[in-house]
């Protein structure tokens, strides 16, 4: 429908033309109308649309006697007949540069929500990391405080604290004890005092 757009007719029609399109439809036999200087008619029967006989955009009104199943190419040549070639290509290009637009914001809106998502996971990976440095460092202390109450040296205990760092998912004690067989690789252990390492753990 030139002048006013045009509307698939196999689609959802617009309400304007309420029952009226159907009665289109079938006065035309779902068939474009635009008929050749041969009088041949147009034997397009997919990607119809209802064309404005006096356009829209001059008043015309969405009425079965003023509207008319064309193809998509014939509509277009009815519309530059009507308004001049000039004008369609101008629609035409500025519709072109709206969709262009259009796309170009979709993919800045895309780029823009992976950067956020990246980030995101960035933030959270660093978030994670520090929290398990964080536990790290304090099963250290408490390696360290343990050795420290064995009479160990800091030296000592700062060398076996950072070797318990390498066992996953331990407890203190497995921490302790694995420790000690990192100082002391002997089978039963004392402290300076003469007492059971092991005993004191």
């Amino acid at each position: 429908m030139h002048g006013g757009g045009s509307r698939s007719a196999t689609g959802t029609i617009h309400e304007q033309y309420a029952d009226g399109s159907r009665a289109v439809w079938e006065r035309d036999q779902g068939q474009c109308t635009f008929v050749g200087e041969s009088g041949k008619r147009c034997p397009a029967r997919k990607f119809l649309e209802f064309d404005h006989i006096e356009p829209a955009a001059r008043g015309g009104q969405a009425t079965v006697e003023n509207l008319r199943l064309r193809c998509r190419g014939h509509n277009a040549y009815a519309a530059e007949r009507a308004f001049g070639a000039g004008f369609m290509t101008e629609k035409r290009e500025a519709a072109r540069s709206a969709a262009a637009r259009a796309r170009t914001h979709a993919r800045e809106a895309e780029a823009k929500a992976r950067a956020q998502a990246a980030a995101k996971a960035e933030a959270e990976t660093r978030t994670r990391a520090q929290a398990a440095a964080a536990e790290a460092e304090a099963q250290a202390r408490d390696v360290m405080a343990c050795l420290r109450e064995l009479r160990f040296r800091a030296g000592e205990a700062r060398r076996a604290a950072e070797f318990c760092a390498t066992i996953p998912d331990a407890t203190l004690e497995e921490r302790v004890r694995a420790a000690l067989k990192f100082l002391c690789p002997k089978s039963r252990i004392h402290s300076r005092d003469g007492t059971s390492l092991a005993a004191r753990i």
